[in-house]
């Protein structure tokens, strides 16, 4: 099928579920602008406004295991090596020795 049929098909129902790029930016622009936000850190935002978290998005474990496998992946794939002493979440965690 082509990119033609693909966008005749999908276009009408694009507008029911997507934003356009200006609402799309949005929120971050808002973050970005909003003094009353200055202090706020942590939060997820949907449409300009705080939005709860899903139940994984607040487990603390799973964020290390997400962060201890994107370091092991970025060490890998760009063969860099992370400094330890510069890695502040990485407080209490075991980084892989570099060269693995």
């Amino acid at each position: 099928m082509s990119a033609i049929c693909v966008k005749v098909i999908t276009y009408p129902w694009m507008w029911l579920f997507m934003k356009n790029a200006f609402e799309g930016a949005q929120s971050a622009i808002r973050l970005a602008t909003d003094p009353q936000l200055k202090q706020v850190t942590g939060e997820y935002f949907n449409d300009c406004e705080i939005a709860p978290t899903s139940e994984a998005g607040q487990d603390k474990e799973l964020a290390k295991r997400l962060y201890m496998q994107t370091i092991e992946t970025l060490q890998r794939v760009t063969k860099l090596t992370v400094d330890k002493e510069a890695c502040t979440m990485a407080r209490g965690l075991q980084l892989p020795e570099s060269g693995k």
